[in-house]
């Protein structure tokens, strides 16, 4: 057993030697500070890592990206115009139109950013992108007698 002292005369760790392995204690003021050293490597560790982490997606998205003016080349390259010709429209009807025209001043009023962007993804998709599945489109039709007779006989067959 061997000890070892602070300046002030009371010890701060001592080393056992038992056989061919030593191990040191601790006296609980140095343990209570190894601990808090510990806890703050642990702590810078973790802000190091967030620290790198952070500078990564940085880097990777800010050189990855298209600047405006290249954005703005691709765009037109494809053939794309702002605002939409009448005939970008899905279906290319007077009333749907209107009513995608109606929805994007009503986007255009839209002060927060970040909604601003969601409110043209969405009414982009729905005016310009989105096809209609039926000659009708969204609307409603009325389908064949013989069809509703059965559908209605197997949900109450199912209650």
């Amino acid at each position: 057993v061997e000890s070892h002292q602070r300046r002030g005369g009371t010890p701060n760790s001592i080393h056992l030697l038992l056989g061919s392995s030593q191990r040191t204690v601790y006296t609980s003021s140095l343990a209570s500070q190894r601990r808090e050293q510990i806890q703050k490597m642990k702590t810078g560790g973790s802000q190091f890592l967030l620290l790198a982490l952070q500078t990564f997606l940085l880097v990777h998205f800010t050189l990855g990206a298209l600047d405006e003016g290249e954005r703005v080349k691709e765009y037109n390259r494809r053939g794309h115009v702002w605002p939409p010709r009448d005939e970008d429209y899905v279906p290319n009807t007077p009333g749907w139109r209107r009513l995608m025209e109606r929805r994007f001043s009503q986007v255009m009023s839209v002060e927060n950013t970040g909604d601003k962007y969601n409110g043209f993804m969405f009414t982009v998709h729905t005016a310009l992108n989105c096809k209609n599945f039926t000659e009708n489109g969204w609307a409603l039709t009325r389908a064949p007698q013989g069809l509703v007779d059965e559908l209605v006989e197997s949900l109450h067959r199912g209650l």
